[in-house]
């Protein structure tokens, strides 16, 4: 099944596994590892091989680690809960890197496993700030609905951005900076981040913000975030996802980033040159079928 190592049938007690050993859990999924081999091959077209799905499901340390993390940050769900989405997550962008980190490739493989999905509603029309046409964003969301009573309703959010015209090499000043800024911070956990390119690198995160450093030489790129409501309490309130591209030019710039509760200040000194940005965001109702409450 889902999770186990084909032919183990032993059942692992996470207290107490040691922490330099993998260890193995089974999801109680009833989908096959070659069931998921045969979807990725014929409805997918993606090229993964079968121990390469038998090893992307192994727990591992770090994996427990993280679930202890989460749960101290104020998740109730169990921390078998919490691992079960580890590694449902992981499973996913594994997959989705196979394919060239589409968003669609997870929303088609959530539904094969078993989850509901839908999608977040984005205004046709929202205020930008900084009209550069050169520059493309994109900030969009789905909602998922899952067979797990302690956490049954999780969410990710995207952000896509796409250059039309590359800068001339004399102009380039240092790293530019993307970011995101999500309201009611209290209410949603950053369960997971992903990002396009091992070029990228984490500037700095705290409670309601997250930022990264994305280099030059990178023309187009994304980093995805999931959200799990931190209690049921929190079903049917509003928030807002915000994502905002800083872009530096000028010559031997120096870059600094101040990430703090629900901010992000980007200053960049160069004595040619100076910076701008760009925004856009979503809004979306957490829980919008009301299954935390259930």
């Amino acid at each position: 099944m889902i999770g186990m190592v084909a032919g183990d049938t032993s059942s692992t007690e996470l207290k107490g596994t040691p922490t330099n050993a993998p260890v193995v859990i089974d999801y109680g999924n009833q989908i096959s590892t070659a069931k998921l081999y045969n979807f990725l091959k014929n409805n997918l077209s993606v090229s993964v091989s079968y121990q390469d799905l038998i090893s992307i499901q192994r727990i591992t340390p770090e994996d427990i680690k993280q679930a202890r993390e989460l749960k101290a940050s104020g998740l109730t769900a169990s921390e078998v809960s919490i691992l079960k989405l580890i590694k449902k997550i992981q499973l996913m962008e594994f997959i989705a890197s196979k394919g060239g980190g589409n968003p669609e490739v997870i929303i088609k493989l959530a539904r094969f496993l078993g989850d509901h999905v839908v999608f977040i509603k984005s205004s046709p029309v929202k205020p930008l700030s900084g009209d550069y046409n050169d520059l493309l964003l994109d900030v969009g969301g789905v909602h998922f609905y899952q067979n797990d009573p302690e956490i049954p309703y999780y969410v990710m959010v995207w952000g896509n951005y796409l250059w039309k015209e590359t800068e001339n090499p004399l102009y380039e000043g240092s790293d530019d900076v993307v970011y995101y800024i999500w309201d009611e911070a209290d209410d949603l956990v950053l369960f997971r981040d992903v990002y396009a390119s091992p070029e990228m690198r984490r500037a700095g995160s705290a409670l309601g913000a997250i930022a990264y450093y994305t280099p030059d030489s990178l023309h187009s790129g994304y980093v995805r975030l999931y959200f799990v409501p931190k209690t049921p309490s929190v079903s049917g309130r509003w928030t807002r996802v915000s994502m905002t591209y800083v872009h530096t030019y000028g010559i031997r710039g120096t870059l600094s980033i101040t990430v703090g509760y629900k901010y992000v200040q980007v200053s960049y000194q160069t004595r040619l040159g100076g910076k701008w940005k760009k925004s856009d965001y979503i809004t979306f109702e957490i829980d919008p079928e009301g299954a935390l409450n259930r």
